[in-house]
């Protein structure tokens, strides 16, 4: 079964990204018309640019509900419908317990759970409405294989994980599949800096990391009718990272 997406709206948070914009540009090529939206001050026009099809481009600040409530609405505005919500928004930085302030945790926090949260919220009564839907959330392998100076990281995505399961059994009957991505280390242009990637490709299995179409492509996956009996499930996509 192809994983087509020809009449369908697919709505991709931190779409700026080097993996946001993978996997806008292949549910794109695929036949879906796209919102993309990023933070403020993001590469995010650039990125559109990209995408070979009917696009809307939106900055926002996701830990704002109200924010993520006047995304779906422009995106119904300009579009009509919404199909897809792919939540790949989110913040990798790390710190130290004894370093971690309040401050950098709820940042993190807000980034990583409360943005995905958000949007959930805000797109499935349009998706029970339409009896149909479908979100992916991008999460981690460092959910459950958590690294040193990343306890507030692994913690959100851990989060995620939670929110996926719920979402999935809350809304299940409404149509609406919930299912998640954990990535290892992606070969994007940030992780390519500083010999980061070497660093993690040595801890997988298949001794290399994956790429964002990669990542994209499982992506294609979960939101295609392909896997119309899958749904509450985080898929690990790591190269076999901690296996080793």
């Amino acid at each position: 079964m192809s994983h087509r997406f020809d009449h369908q709206v697919a709505l991709v948070t931190g779409a700026a990204g080097g993996l946001g914009r993978a996997v806008a540009v292949m549910l794109a090529q695929r036949g879906a018309d796209i919102t993309m939206t990023d933070r403020t001050g993001t590469r995010l026009d650039e990125s559109a640019k990209a995408v070979d099809g009917s696009v809307l481009a939106l900055e926002a600040e996701l830990a704002d509900s109200q924010a993520c409530s006047d995304l779906v609405a422009r995106t119904l505005e300009r579009f009509g419908r919404l199909d897809i919500l792919v939540n790949v928004a989110g913040d990798y930085t790390g710190a130290s317990v004894e370093d971690l302030s309040a401050e950098i945790w709820h940042a993190m926090f807000d980034a990583n759970l409360v943005s995905t949260f958000n949007m959930m919220k805000s797109a499935v009564p349009t998706m029970r409405e339409q009896g149909s839907g479908g979100i992916i959330n991008i999460s981690s392998v460092d959910a459950h294989l958590p690294k040193p100076g990343m306890v507030h990281y692994s913690a959100s995505k851990a989060g995620v994980n939670s929110l996926t399961r719920s979402f999935a059994a809350a809304y299940g009957p409404d149509g609406i599949r919930v299912n998640g991505v954990a990535p290892g280390p992606i070969a994007t242009e940030r992780a390519k800096r500083g010999g980061f990637l070497e660093r993690e490709r040595v801890g997988t299995v298949l001794d290399r990391v994956a790429e964002p179409e990669d990542i994209a492509e499982v992506v294609s996956f979960l939101a295609s009718d392909a896997s119309r009996s899958i749904t509450g499930e985080t898929v690990v996509a790591g190269c076999g990272y901690g296996m080793r």
